[in-house]
């Protein structure tokens, strides 16, 4: 007779969704490096138009602080929302954070090989904090939601 408890392989348990979410999480990753690791920089194109989108937006009214600098810093956070997000799916309840040291980590590799390697870029510390500071929005926002389900799950019934 065995005596081990039998314990439900962990893409069972959580339903499948770990692989899913690892899948999601390697298709982004490998996205994320083609953008991050192209020799020139991905916006080269489109920064006249965005410059152009901004100089009429703030004669409409828009503050100048609304500027190619605040674009650029706001699609680095964007960015790594993901990865905050599907990284802490894949870590145990009490390791999550490991998220953000880990974000931090990829993206200074990231600027580290852009500044040495791509001559056509530059790797800064900003994109370093503004990917780190995506990959915290992802992480609070999986909290949030594992906050309203575990609310929900014992929240007492008729009640919302």
């Amino acid at each position: 007779m065995n005596c081990v408890p039998h314990r439900l392989p962990a893409s069972r348990a959580n339903g499948g969704r770990g692989h899913l979410a690892l899948f999601l999480l390697a298709l982004y990753l490998v996205t994320v490096a083609f953008i991050v690791l192209w020799p020139s920089p991905v916006d080269q194109q489109a920064h006249g138009t965005i410059a152009r989108i901004l100089a009429r937006l703030q004669l409409l009214g828009a503050p100048n602080w609304i500027d190619y600098n605040l674009v650029e810093a706001s699609a680095n956070v964007s960015m790594f929302v993901p990865i905050g997000l599907l990284a802490g799916v894949q870590l145990r309840e009490g390791l999550r954070w490991l998220a953000l040291p880990g974000a931090f980590a990829v993206s200074f590799l990231i600027e580290l090989c852009q500044d040495t390697f791509l001559p056509g870029r530059f790797g800064t510390m900003q994109d370093v904090l503004a990917n780190t500071h995506g990959a915290a929005i992802g992480l609070v926002i999986l909290y949030a939601v594992l906050e309203y389900r575990r609310a929900r799950k014992t929240a007492p019934s008729g009640i919302p």
